[in-house]
């Protein structure tokens, strides 16, 4: 049978100086053998295993900035966590599967 597993990343401006205005994140490219989502978690939680979903996080796919994630205004030094939800179904061959997560915000 399939299964899905769950990472966290941080997203972090590491800037001492600049601020990031209108910082998005979106799959540019969706992986091919599975599925990939991604969400917002407010806080910075962990999980006990992989296959332990996070609490109060809700996927999607936008695979445009538009239909991405939203992270807004970000100081010098914070972060944001992100979860990516990684679907595996029954059969498929998940070895080589690649996508590419896309982050993209402007200094002021």
């Amino acid at each position: 049978s399939g299964y899905t597993e769950y990472r966290a990343i941080d997203i972090v401006n590491e800037s001492i100086t600049d601020q990031i205005n209108s910082t998005y994140v979106w799959l540019s490219n969706q992986a091919s053998y599975t599925t990939v989502e991604y969400g917002l978690d407010s806080g910075t939680q962990t999980v006990a295993s992989e296959s332990t979903p996070p609490t109060s996080v809700t996927f999607g796919s936008g695979t445009t900035r538009a239909t991405g994630v939203n992270l807004g205004l970000m100081s010098c030094g914070e972060r944001a966590r992100l979860w990516l939800k990684r679907i595996v179904p029954a059969g498929s061959s998940q070895g080589t599967d690649s996508f590419t997560l896309r982050v993209e915000g402007y200094a002021p």
